[in-house]
């Protein structure tokens, strides 16, 4: 399976030493309009920063979708014709990928969040006072920094294990379409409505059946433990559109 995330990694080398070009543009900028004490750029490429962060992550998602689909209408593709790699094994490389890429990302962009905000204050010591008078009023309004780190923490993981479930019913709903209409030209319209029932399923039963233990949480712990349930069943959830993936493409989709 680790060669086979290798291989999905050279494909995608391309688009992502291009986002690395363009994040690296942009820092780069970010670091001239300090040094230069240009406000202007300092904070346009600052903004943009954000922007790319948090797009890039929806641009992975697409990215991954199209790239799947694109693999089960082409007669060529490894995804078919690569053996004795078994669907499973192929499934779990493309979500092994996903993962190393969205956590290499996260991890480059919380490093050089840290590193900007230490040149902002190099170059403009003024905004550390700024940070410290933000804390205090943070704390004058009973805000306590290290548990709303806790709490953030606790939602970005959620928000991952979110985005994986999402990914999976998304290669369910591709995989299911080119099952059953493997020669439809509606495939693509098909696997939207396949993918929005799926997710809509997925989300009544967590929001009516999966336990909610603690609906207004009060500290980090809570929250944590509040989560849990949710986060438990989505992975599940994963896991079984994985597998039933694997078994459609092993048993189904015709070549």
């Amino acid at each position: 399976m680790f060669k086979l995330t290798k291989y999905e990694l050279r494909k995608t080398r391309t688009t992502l030493l291009i986002a690395a070009a363009c994040f690296a543009i942009l820092e780069l900028a970010y670091i001239i309009g300090l040094a230069l004490h240009k406000d202007d750029l300092a904070g346009g490429s600052a903004a943009f920063l954000v922007l790319f962060a948090t797009f890039s992550y929806l641009f992975f998602l697409v990215l991954a979708i199209m790239n799947y689909s694109k693999e089960l209408n082409s007669k060529s593709s490894y995804l078919i014709f690569m053996t004795p790699n078994t669907p499973l094994a192929i499934i779990s490389a493309k979500m092994l990928m996903i993962l190393l890429v969205g956590l290499t990302s996260l991890l480059v962009y919380v490093l050089f969040g840290w590193l900007d905000i230490r040149l902002l204050i190099a170059f403009f010591p003024d905004a550390e006072m700024t940070g410290d008078l933000l804390a205090g009023f943070a704390n004058g309004l009973g805000i306590d920094l290290p548990e709303l780190g806790f709490s953030l923490l606790a939602m970005l993981i959620a928000m991952i294990v979110t985005f994986f479930m999402i990914v999976a019913l998304t290669y369910l709903a591709i995989t299911l379409s080119a099952t059953f209409l493997q020669n439809s030209r509606l495939k693509g319209l098909i696997s939207c409505i396949l993918f929005l029932a799926l997710f809509l399923a997925a989300t009544w039963i967590d929001n009516h059946l999966i336990p909610d233990l603690y609906p207004n949480p009060a500290t980090w712990q809570q929250l944590w433990i509040g989560i849990a349930p949710s986060c438990l069943y989505y992975i599940v959830l994963m896991i079984l559109a994985t597998f039933a993936c694997s078994v459609l493409l092993e048993k189904k989709v015709s070549l």
